[in-house]
């Protein structure tokens, strides 16, 4: 693995992910990408199964050796706690010396965003129950929701495994008020060698507006995909989830489909204000380590 340097994007989702997959990664002409694939069959441990083969995943990936590999999933920081802390735990045996790029957002935002998401995929929750499940906290922290948005716990946990010079923050508000500027100093510190003239800088993923986001809820419960029980869906229509979504694509850009929402407006003022509220004094701490994103809206 000596030969080798290596690049970890863990995440977290929606904090810019797919653009970064989509519209960077693939253009950048001195690295190698680990599919996805290989990095969950390698890489993530989930609750039921059995520990990874740490000796069979030094062996495949120093075969994909030498040069610079990049390893970009945010589902490594997704799921509880405990299967984060599974996913840090092999990635610091697997690798001598990783590069750790983490992107953050704003609490607010980011579960605003991750709803949405949700929804888009299925999901018939509504935004209360939604947001008291990300919240929840357990007698057993490690199955808690609510520390995995503790970002100055988590960050001090990566720069505890693997120093603090690789550890890389990448904030999402920077990146949404000037992409050019955000990507141009991320190359740089990673030493991705791109064009960055030649990278299409338009939005990845577009939100559900107000109408859209009615719609597919109501016919989110009329099939059983991300049903956790039979009482979550009235009935299953058959590839109804297939075509709804193909349909909320392109009425999504209609002027139909309403104002687009902002995340207190998705969230609601009480969720919105208990998020803050919550995640107010580990920020403190966050933007006291790193002055720098109290500019970024990091003190709640």
């Amino acid at each position: 693995m000596h030969e080798t340097k290596i690049t970890i994007h863990v995440g977290y989702p929606k904090v810019a992910s797919t653009w970064l997959q989509t519209r960077l990664l693939p253009y950048t002409r001195n690295i190698k990408i680990v599919s996805r694939a290989t990095i969950k069959k390698y890489l993530l441990t989930k609750q039921s199964k059995r520990n990874i083969s740490v000796e069979g995943a030094r062996t495949y990936f120093a075969e994909l050796g030498p040069g610079h590999l990049v390893l970009s999933d945010e589902v490594i920081f997704s799921g509880t706690y405990y299967q984060v802390l599974r996913n840090i735990s092999n990635i610091k045996k697997i690798f001598m010396d990783p590069t750790i790029l983490i992107c953050i957002r704003r609490q607010p935002e980011l579960i605003a965003s991750l709803y949405m998401s949700n929804v888009r995929r299925g999901g018939k929750q509504s935004v209360d129950k939604f947001v008291e499940k990300i919240l929840s906290k357990s007698e057993n922290n490690l199955f808690d929701h609510f520390k995995l948005f503790d970002y100055y716990h988590i960050i001090n946990l990566l720069t505890d495994q693997f120093g603090s010079d690789k550890v890389n923050l990448f904030v999402f508000e920077q990146f949404k008020e000037n992409q050019y500027v955000a990507i141009k100093r991320l190359v740089e510190k990673l030493d991705f060698e791109v064009d960055l003239q030649a990278i299409d800088f338009s939005p990845s993923n577009i939100s559900y507006k107000a109408n859209t986001l009615k719609i597919s809820l109501l016919l989110n419960k009329f099939h059983r995909r991300r049903s956790l029980q039979r009482n979550d869906y009235i009935l299953n229509v058959p590839y109804l989830f297939k075509l709804s979504n193909s349909l909320l694509h392109y009425f999504n850009q209609t002027r139909w489909a309403g104002k687009r929402l902002s995340s207190r407006e998705i969230l609601g003022n009480n969720n919105y204000d208990k998020i803050a509220r919550l995640y107010s004094i580990p920020n403190e701490k966050l933007v006291c380590n790193n002055p720098w994103l109290e500019k970024w809206g990091y003190k709640l």
